[in-house]
């Protein structure tokens, strides 16, 4: 089984070891920083252990955390994946489009009301949340 994700315009690959000073990067960001980590820095130590944390997920449970990256220019503008939190019975969808996140940053002050996330039971999940809870096998999704 490949885990490797594709799209017409992304590519979803797995994130390594490889990957851990860009997933760092990401994470210490100020905005993805506020909005993800609680304005928490990370240390790279501790998103070390994310990443094998991930690794072993995906052996274990088919699931953890992928890089987003772009076709034509292969660059990296975030990650997704499903990980666990708070304690939750399933795991949780985190997306961070950090390209997105750049350009934004670029045209206006940020709004705390156009990226705050409203988890609620009674929510339907989008329809990528979906596909992804489908790869990953999941038999029920509430």
């Amino acid at each position: 089984m490949t885990l490797i994700l594709e799209t017409q315009r992304l590519v979803l690959k797995p994130i390594l070891k490889s990957g851990l000073n860009t997933l760092h990067a990401i994470l210490i960001d100020s905005y993805v920083r506020k909005y993800l980590c609680d304005d928490k820095i990370f240390l790279l130590e501790q998103v070390e252990e994310m990443v094998s944390l991930s690794q072993n997920n995906f052996e274990e449970k088919r699931l953890g955390l992928w890089f987003i990256e772009t076709k034509n220019e292969q660059e990296i503008t975030g990650f997704v994946g499903l990980w666990d939190f708070f304690d939750e019975e399933q795991p949780q969808l985190v997306v961070i489009d950090h390209g997105a996140i750049a350009n934004y940053k670029k045209v206006k002050p940020i709004d705390i009301k156009e990226l705050e996330f409203k988890r609620s039971r009674q929510q339907t999940d989008s329809i990528w949340e979906i596909k992804l809870y489908k790869f990953v096998g999941f038999k029920q999704h509430f």
